[in-house]
């Protein structure tokens, strides 16, 4: 899939749209409502963009991966939202490309874990945001 820069179509795309209309029409307001509307269509692109990616990682994530230093060490994405880490118990959510994991097996307070998960073949790695930890996962 070739990689294509969404804003650089768009930023030579709208002077050239914008400013043919604004030579059959002849006025300036009209150049900067086309800018403005091309500018709001390109927002909700990318909005669309970004929520098919995350209906498509949270699809992907799920199932059984063993961690790579001890494949014992299971970690398992239900479909429902829960899951096993390590033998603990946990919720998760994909939300804006990042995964929450909260653990809830703790006595006293719930703990969040967040992460950068990216899934290529069937190898899941994922980084913490709080610690830069990166963790490498095979597919069962």
């Amino acid at each position: 899939m070739t990689n294509v820069n969404f804003f650089d179509t768009i930023s030579v795309l709208i002077p050239h749209i914008t400013t043919k209309k604004a030579k059959l029409i002849g006025d300036e307001k009209m150049k900067k409502i086309l800018q403005v509307f091309a500018l709001m269509l390109a927002a909700v692109f990318m909005l669309t963009l970004t929520a098919c990616r995350s209906d498509s990682l949270e699809s992907e994530i799920v199932g059984a991966w063993a961690w790579d230093r001890d494949s014992a060490f299971e970690f398992v994405l239900e479909e429902d939202g829960t899951g096993i880490w390590g033998g603990a118990p946990f919720e998760w959510e994909i939300e804006d490309d990042e995964l929450r994991m909260t653990l809830t097996d703790l006595e006293t307070n719930f703990e969040v874990h967040r992460w950068t998960p990216t899934i290529e073949g069937d190898t899941l790695t994922i980084t913490s945001l709080q610690t830069s930890e990166v963790y490498t996962y095979t597919r069962q």
